[in-house]
């Protein structure tokens, strides 16, 4: 760590590790890595604020900063979060287009970049999950709709969006708009245990405890040969979490790890 943090590439990488960062804490780490006074490292935050390469947002009261959307921001290998009216950033890329929301910020915690890499392998050529299997995928826990989106631009036929927060309904709606998916994307405030399924591609970027709560219903509604996508664990947590999961039906088949975070896909058996 040094004074290229300061710069919007060291920032973008700084903050999608360290996800959303209260503003205080930034400038405190920032100012001891770069050895440079607050006042300056401020300074400079305002400056890429201002140049929207950085965004500054509030919650109840406290600041925060997270990356901005100027430039397409890679999530995966071809997956990448981009703002409005950005246009395609690359052929090969596949963007989804995310305004700052402002209950869940930009999507770009590091449970969500896990989910992303782990649906591209769910997703891609020849890809964990069967094409007769690309029907219906569920985002549990939606948020922004970001996974759910995501599925649908990899090649799912339709996604449900679900998220008892009103408030991550209404933001997962626009987003389908703005992504002009909101004819194959259902969103949704409903609990969970409602829905019936079948739902061969299950999205859920959610802590232990609640994946755990959940697995009976998964079990119910995922397919033979349908995949889970799980996100939210510590990772000492998901040894415990797969063991679980194995009892349900779900047998692990990828893990990646990042940033004190694990997510796991499991095959449904």
């Amino acid at each position: 760590m040094n004074k290229a943090l300061l710069s919007w590439d060291g920032l973008a990488e700084y903050l999608v590790s360290a996800g959303r960062v209260p503003a205080h804490r930034l400038i405190r780490e920032l100012a001891k890595a770069t050895s440079l006074p607050g006042s300056r490292v401020r300074h400079r935050l305002r400056e890429l604020v201002e140049a929207g390469q950085v965004c500054q947002t509030w919650t109840e009261g406290v600041s925060f900063y997270e990356p901005g959307f100027l430039r397409p921001l890679s999530v995966g290998e071809r997956l990448v979060l981009a703002r409005p009216g950005a246009g395609r950033p690359d052929p090969e890329k596949v963007p989804v287009f995310l305004p700052p929301g402002a209950a869940f910020g930009l999507g770009r915690h590091p449970t969500t970049r896990l989910a992303c890499t782990l649906l591209e392998k769910v997703l891609g050529h020849g890809g964990l999950l069967p094409p007769g299997l690309r029907t219906t995928a569920m985002d549990a826990g939606c948020g922004t709709g970001v996974l759910g989106l995501a599925a649908l631009l990899l090649g799912m036929e339709r996604a449900v969006l679900v998220d008892i927060d009103p408030v991550a309904v209404d933001e997962a709606r626009r987003n389908a708009r703005l992504n002009g998916l909101d004819d194959r994307a259902d969103v949704s405030g409903e609990p969970l245990e409602s829905f019936a399924g079948p739902y061969p591609l299950i999205l859920a970027n959610l802590r232990g405890p609640t994946l755990v709560r959940l697995l009976p219903w998964m079990e119910r509604v995922a397919p033979a040969g349908g995949m889970l996508v799980a996100t939210g664990t510590r990772p000492g947590e998901a040894a415990s979490f797969a063991a679980r999961a194995a009892g349900h039906g779900f047998a692990p088949v990828l893990e990646r790890t990042e940033a004190g975070w694990t997510g796991l896909a499991l095959a449904r058996k």
